[in-house]
């Protein structure tokens, strides 16, 4: 799996909301961001499972930047409110 050096850290498998919302508040947005974080950090702040999404992401020789089109952003977005959604109604069984 190929990750540019522009894409949002919420599209990288493994980080989920509570992850991307420290990562963030850390300012750190993008996979390319991430990169340049050493590893010993993430895993003192995240616990050494986070040693698999780096991995992901450290395996590339090189990021390159690619454009996301509102669409693509669009999409994401509507998919997690269809989740929510389906999580509140599981909740309420």
């Amino acid at each position: 799996m190929s990750f540019a050096y522009n894409t949002p850290i919420h599209f990288i498998p493994g980080i989920g909301k509570r992850t991307a919302d420290i990562l963030h508040n850390l300012g750190i947005h993008t996979a390319g961001q991430f990169k340049k974080v050493p590893e010993s950090i993430l895993i003192e702040l995240f616990g050494p499972s986070i040693r698999q999404i780096t991995n992901i992401v450290h395996v590339k020789k090189s990021l390159q930047p690619v454009k996301y089109s509102a669409k693509d952003l669009e999409k994401k977005q509507s998919l997690m409110k269809r989740m929510q959604h389906a999580w509140q109604f599981v909740a309420m069984l």
